[in-house]
């Protein structure tokens, strides 16, 4: 994640030095060269420059980032909200997604059934289950900002990275 992020891409939220200060983070476990499943809070923490985004890049630096097919739209529903909130603009919005857009992600299929039965199971929104469907079917561990998400992924046997 760390060579998309280090692009100098006109956000205009994006604060100076905030990929220095990631590195320095001390008692971070980094997954490097492994996989790792991203629910799409990962992906808007990083884009939209939350406070968390230091720790997110250092986690996942050097790491493969896999996610379910409908994490692009999720990212596209999360942007919308926050123009109905009136906390982004057109402009804004369209950076975010050319920035999201740079990030190498690998795209797992989901079983469709399971993922349902997990969110019936669970009661658990169908994004949420594709994720978590998403990181057993690829035996990799979650990250996500989402705690219960992360809940019922623990509760399932998913590894989950602590942010």
């Amino acid at each position: 994640m760390v060579a998309w992020a280090q692009r100098r891409l006109a956000v205009p939220w994006r604060r100076p030095g905030m990929l220095t200060r990631a590195w320095s983070a001390p008692n971070v476990q980094l997954y490097n060269s492994m996989d790792i499943t991203c629910d799409p809070s990962i992906f808007l923490a990083v884009i939209l420059n939350e406070p968390t985004r230091p720790e997110l890049l250092a986690r996942t630096h050097q790491a493969r980032l896999l996610s379910a097919p409908s994490v692009s739209w999720e990212v596209g529903n999360a942007l919308t909200a926050l123009f109905k909130r009136g906390r982004i603009d057109l402009r804004q919005a369209l950076t975010a997604i050319e920035s999201y857009e740079q990030i190498p992600v690998r795209l797992i299929a989901v079983d469709l059934a399971k993922a349902v039965e997990l969110a019936k199971e669970h009661s658990l929104y169908a994004y949420d289950s594709y994720i978590l469907e998403c990181a057993r079917r690829s035996r990799t561990p979650l990250l996500s900002l989402d705690e219960p998400q992360r809940a019922v992924a623990r509760r399932i046997g998913i590894e989950v990275i602590e942010v």
